[in-house]
Formats: structure tokens, C-alpha cells, sequence
């Protein structure tokens, strides 16, 4: 039928979008600057978007207007469906300890903080040494 068809080529058109999102949203969390809850958050709100999608097409959807994948279609479909479970599992993993990969960002990034202010300060405690002042003799 050339209508399912379409709604079939749009499906998978919608899967591809949906899976170009979760691996921008994976590489930003990747980069330890981005890692942020608002990409975390997009990453999880696509890769549902993509587990809707995908189950549809192999069950059958209403709102794709498709009925179940069948032959070489569910095939793939659900070899699919088995790779996105892993991924899906371990991006829960991220999102359950994002509050703590954010805490410890900002820790280092404290203590980097620090460290530069230690040789900024450690700078300017040599200058009056190295020129013989500052010091006194007990």
C-alpha cells in the first residue's frame, strides 16, 4: 500500500532525527564542560521519544498510522530495539548519578580555582623574597 508505505519512510525518517539527537546529546555529555543536567535531561526526553517511535513501528501505531513491521523490516527493527535497550540502560545510569558527575564538575573545577590562586599568591610571595625582603632572621 504506497500510503504506509509513506507513513512507513516517515517513521523511519523521524528515528533517524530522534537518533542524530541522542548522539549530540551523548557527545555533549561526553565533554565534561557540558555535562550538564539540561543535556542530560534532552538525551533522556529523545532516546524516549526514539523507544516510542521504534516500538511502534514493530507493534503497530495509530498515531504513525502503521500497522506491525513485518519480515525483514521487524527484523531490523527489533535487532534494533535490542541495541537501544543497552544504550537506553546505561544512559539511566548517567541520569541517576548526574546530581553527583555535577558535583564532582564543580568540585574540580573549585580546586582548579584554587590551585591557580595558590600560584598567583606563591608569584607574588617570591617577588619580595627573591629580592631580599620579607624575611627576618631569628
Amino acid at each position: 500500500d504506497p500510503s504506509t508505505q509513506g507513513y512507513l519512510v516517515k517513521t523511519l525518517g523521524q528515528l533517524n532525527m530522534q537518533r542524530v539527537r541522542i548522539n549530540l546529546s551523548a557527545e555533549r555529555l561526553r565533554q565534561t564542560e557540558l555535562l550538564t543536567p539540561e543535556n542530560a535531561f534532552t538525551m533522556g526526553r529523545d532516546a524516549n521519544a526514539f523507544g516510542e517511535t521504534l516500538d511502534g513501528l514493530i507493534t503497530g501505531s495509530a498515531a504513525l498510522k502503521l500497522g506491525p513491521a513485518e519480515g525483514e523490516t521487524k527484523t531490523s527493527a527489533e535487532a534494533m530495539a535490542k541495541t537501544f535497550a543497552v544504550m537506553k540502560d546505561n544512559s539511566n545510569i548517567i541520569l541517576q548519578n548526574l546530581q553527583r558527575l555535577v558535583n564532582q564538575k564543580e568540585v574540580v573545577e573549585i580546586a582548579l580555582n584554587s590551585a591557580e590562586t595558590i600560584a598567583s599568591t606563591s608569584q607574588k610571595l617570591a617577588k619580595p623574597v627573591a629580592a631580599g625582603r620579607g624575611c627576618g632572621v631569628n
